[in-house]
């Protein structure tokens, strides 16, 4: 495509007010998104119900989260400014370095998401295969997890742009192009379907926790807990996982499906498809937004918790004389003023 065609792609790319309205909304929701996120990794309550290996995880999904929010309003704002401040048609083209130092780190953080689901199915399927020990184990796998969820993002994006030039101009700073749409699209398909083995995965172990809770009749104390403790941590993690799924899977198979059916990539029409079907900035402000919700449900259903010991206690243990009555009854309180602070 010689300059002249890119030239005029940058300046119809630059004067569409759609596409900026975009840009903006993609800024503005990243803005929110960071607030959000800082003020979840200030709040240390929605990670205490989970077994450290998936604590690590999540503080490793989080921090990709504010990342790529902070990523995406760089590289927007960029655009944006680039736009309003051009002379010659040409002066809206950019580099190959420009795009690797602005598009890199949201591509990467992106994938770093998408590979997020997979690990933490992984530590949920150890978790059952070990539950007589795992509440015993270390953190060494949550560490190797969170090491693969950002190693794999980086080969991941090597083999989509290792033969790509740095010196090429470009009208809209993208990672597709007529060189490697092939391979973009293989892999977003191999992604797509990481999201439903990994959706399908949480059910699994979920359907196995529960099967294998009703055979412990005669198992220690110790394993009928862990095993509680894989089936709520569990179930705590499927609304996040479903979440995940909605917002990733439908652009994954849009990524994987364009570029097989198109042959060459249209340097007008792919911008604005591309900014439209990532979908990660509205994730990233719903993300914080369930699991505060979630920490307010747990919240609740541990009081009731407590308030049904507490009640049953109080009346099998109203006839003893030794003095342990009270100072049960004090113990569920102590619980309730621990778990509602306010």
């Amino acid at each position: 495509m010689n300059n002249t065609t890119l030239c005029d792609a940058a300046v119809y790319i630059a004067e569409d007010y759609l596409f900026k309205a975009i840009l903006l909304s993609r800024i503005l929701l990243s803005v929110i998104a960071v607030v959000l996120i800082l003020a979840l990794l200030c709040n240390q309550g929605p990670y205490l119900e989970y077994h450290k290996n998936a604590r690590i995880l999540l503080l490793s999904h989080h921090f990709s989260v504010l990342l790529q929010g902070v990523a995406t309003i760089a590289l927007h704002s960029a655009d944006l400014l680039k736009f309003s401040n051009y002379e010659e048609p040409c002066d809206l083209l950019t580099s190959g370095t420009r795009c690797q130092l602005l598009r890199y780190p949201v591509t990467i953080t992106y994938y770093t998401t998408i590979w997020t689901q997979f690990m933490m199915a992984i530590e949920r399927v150890v978790a059952t295969r070990l539950f007589h020990t795992y509440e015993q184990s270390g953190a060494l796998l949550g560490y190797i997890l969170a090491l693969l969820q950002w190693i794999l993002p980086f080969i991941t994006l090597g083999i989509m742009v290792y033969d790509t030039d740095p010196l090429i101009s470009l009208s809209y700073c993208a990672i597709a192009n007529k060189y490697n749409k092939q391979r973009i699209s293989l892999i977003s398909f191999f992604l797509a379907t990481t999201e439903i083995v990994a959706l399908a995965m949480f059910y699994y172990i979920l359907y196995i926790n529960q099967v294998k809770r009703k055979k412990l009749h005669y198992a220690s104390l110790t394993e009928k807990y862990q095993m509680d403790e894989n089936i709520r941590a569990t179930k705590l993690m499927i609304p996040m996982v479903w979440m995940h799924f909605l917002f990733f899977f439908v652009p994954l198979c849009f990524f994987a499906v364009y570029p097989a059916i198109k042959r060459d990539i249209d340097p007008r029409d792919y911008p604005f498809l591309m900014e439209t079907m990532s979908w990660q900035p509205i994730y990233c402000v719903l993300l914080p937004l369930l699991l505060f919700w979630r920490k307010k449900i747990v919240r609740r259903s541990q009081l009731n918790l407590v308030d049904r010991i507490s009640a049953n206690c109080s009346d099998a243990l109203e006839v003893r004389t030794d003095g342990r009555t009270q100072e049960q009854i004090r113990h569920f309180e102590l619980l309730k003023t621990i778990w509602n602070p306010e």
